[in-house]
């Protein structure tokens, strides 16, 4: 992906693994996962994995696309070991958590 200057002075960046154009040219932002987790522990694992995805979201607005939601597919999360989704359920208190988290971190 790419970095990007999502505030003044503070410049993120990363590598989505992938980013589905929508109809409505909003983008959706996949991140593939390998964590062998499954039920709660995977729904605990996937909140800590909102950050970064919002962070994503944050570099994709700044160079102008539009981010309609976020997903983590973990390879084999599911009950029976198959694939498992994760949604991130508010894009908007994931970034504003994530910049606090990126403010934190920067003093």
């Amino acid at each position: 992906m790419g970095a990007a200057e999502i505030s003044e002075n503070i410049e993120l960046e990363g590598s989505v693994d992938l980013i589905i154009q929508n109809d409505d040219d909003s983008v959706t932002i996949v991140d593939y996962k390998t964590d062998q987790v499954e039920g709660a522990l995977l729904q605990e694992r996937a909140r800590g994995y909102e950050p970064q995805l919002a962070g994503y979201a944050l570099v994709l607005e700044k160079l102008g696309m539009q981010v309609r939601d976020a997903v983590l597919v973990f390879a084999n999360g599911g009950a029976d070991g198959s694939a498992a989704e994760y949604f991130v359920k508010d894009m908007d208190t994931a970034k504003a958590v994530a910049m606090s988290e990126i403010q934190r971190q920067i003093g």
